[in-house]
């Protein structure tokens, strides 16, 4: 394949992804305008509820916020209890004593081997 093979598919490839971009761009439009022209053409009334339901979805996001918020904070406690058992159980390991292995056993700590008796 030639260098302008290449560069023919490139300008393809960017023309079909400008294409695509346009039409989203114009359906976003149109859809825009089709809203605002219905809020144009609506009785006071209607223009009320419209307000009213455009309040609720505001509420809805910032209660969508207020639950990241609060899922943050409850990590973050999750987090500090987290190193605190980690802490408490490092301060258990270099508070623990060495135990000599006969003791751990259930036998004598005499550090030597016993003799039999006769």
């Amino acid at each position: 394949m030639g260098f302008l093979d290449s560069l023919k598919a490139w300008f393809r490839t960017e023309s079909e992804e400008a294409r695509d971009l346009l039409d989203s761009t114009k359906s976003r439009m149109e859809a825009d305008l089709d809203r605002r022209e219905a809020e144009a053409a609506a009785t006071p009334s209607e223009r009320m509820e419209q307000l009213q339901e455009q309040i609720a979805d505001g509420d809805d996001a910032f209660d969508a916020i207020r639950d990241k918020i609060e899922g943050r904070g409850l990590r973050a406690e999750a987090a500090e209890e987290v190193a605190e058992a980690a802490g408490a159980a490092e301060d258990a390991i270099e508070d623990a004593e060495l135990v000599d292995e006969a003791e751990a056993d259930g036998g004598p700590d005499t550090g030597a081997a016993e003799e039999p008796t006769a």
